[in-house]
């Protein structure tokens, strides 16, 4: 259904809005993505900026700019610059080559 005309939405009691990208809420990189490099497999990306991979590396993300989606990844030895690409994955920054796929 498509809403054609005005509306207002009202909000009352105990109710709390964070802003995207304030650093409030999950980092949008945070999810579960299958891995197109090494024989990593399914890998997590956590909130506290730990990743963990079902071949059971372990490894750790930052964000490097966010105004570019721009992390640092470093898992199993491999240190990577990717860029998040919604509803895609991580690609590499430089290539644009899928190093990792989001899963749905």
């Amino acid at each position: 259904m498509r809403q054609t005309t005005n509306y207002i939405l009202t909000a009352s009691g105990n109710i709390s809005f964070a802003a995207l990208g304030n650093g409030t809420g999950p980092s949008p990189i945070v999810g579960t993505y299958m891995a197109k490099l090494k024989d990593f497999g399914t890998v997590k990306f956590l909130p506290d900026g730990s990743i963990v991979a079902s071949n059971g590396a372990h490894g750790t993300w930052t964000l490097f700019d966010a105004g570019s989606g721009i992390y640092s990844v470093v898992l199993g030895g491999a240190r990577l610059t990717l860029t998040l690409a919604p509803g895609r994955g991580l690609v590499d920054s430089g290539t644009r080559n899928l190093y990792f796929e989001l899963q749905h």
